[in-house]
């Protein structure tokens, strides 16, 4: 794909986009900066510690967890700014996972759930043996179903596929994580498109479809390793990429790619 709009990002900075289209970056400086830029000009947010963790968007907020272990929202408001809003404590029991994800044993059964959801409603039971959970990664939450990806010997290219009524595995190739580590897997969905989209080596971006179970051929963005993908919307998708420096890529998506 050819991209369409291009900017610098600084090196270690992370970049999320709220579904209404407000792009938050993060930076690991001491303390952490979370900020929007506004036509050029950052709005930095005042937040309740000096270090976040575990961010993640879902609709129009993004989620952290502090280092107090409280769970916090985040918006942007056009005249307020940047708006904490503190949700709840942690939980003893409770591990929380890469993109705000949650997760829980009660009564001896396994709970996933978004760390913007209401605690009282358990989540989504992963109704598989623990044993097929081993050495899976957890990377999020897709219209019902718990993402979980893990490596398996013999695979050319990864394979999506239902584990269980509640749980969609992608399994990759032991060749791609040779080098790589499967918590680098770069993942993006929203209950709003049936489209989930993962890279595992950056080079390409690998397109499923929750509604065909079909995974797409894949597709890469100009010459560049993907850091992270920031969002997708409409027919655009956009990453934090590098080539000869760190840059926020924008670029149109071919029909079958994308929920309009």
């Amino acid at each position: 794909l050819t991209s369409i709009k291009k900017e610098l990002v600084p090196n270690g900075a992370f970049v999320y986009q709220l579904n209404d289209g407000t792009m938050f970056y993060r930076e690991w400086t001491t303390p952490v900066r979370l900020y929007v830029n506004i036509q050029g000009k950052e709005i930095d947010a005042i937040l309740p510690s000096r270090k976040i963790s575990y961010e993640g968007v879902d609709g129009d907020a993004i989620y952290f967890m502090t280092d107090r272990e409280q769970f916090c929202e985040a918006v942007f408001n056009t005249k307020k700014g940047i708006e904490i809003y503190y949700l709840r404590d942690k939980l003893k029991e409770e591990l929380v996972h890469s993109r705000a994800i949650c997760s829980r044993v009660i009564e001896g059964k396994l709970f996933v759930y978004r760390m913007s959801d209401v605690i009282f409603n358990r989540g989504i039971p992963v109704d598989i043996p623990e044993k097929e959970l081993k050495n899976a990664q957890l990377l999020g939450i897709h219209r019902g179903l718990v993402v979980y990806a893990k490596s398996k010997p013999g695979l050319v290219d990864p394979e999506v596929s239902a584990w269980s009524s509640t749980v969609l595995m992608i399994e990759v190739p032991n060749m791609l994580m040779s080098c790589m580590n499967i918590l680098q897997i770069k993942f993006y969905a929203q209950d709003c498109s049936p489209f989930i989209y993962f890279s595992v080596d950056g080079r390409v971006v690998y397109t499923f479809d929750a509604e065909t179970m079909e995974l797409l051929p894949p597709f890469s963005i100009e010459d560049t390793r993907l850091e992270s993908i920031a969002s997708v919307r409409d027919d655009e998708i956009t990453v934090k990429a590098k080539s000869d420096a760190y840059y926020l890529i924008s670029a149109k998506l071919p029909k079958r790619y994308a929920y309009v």
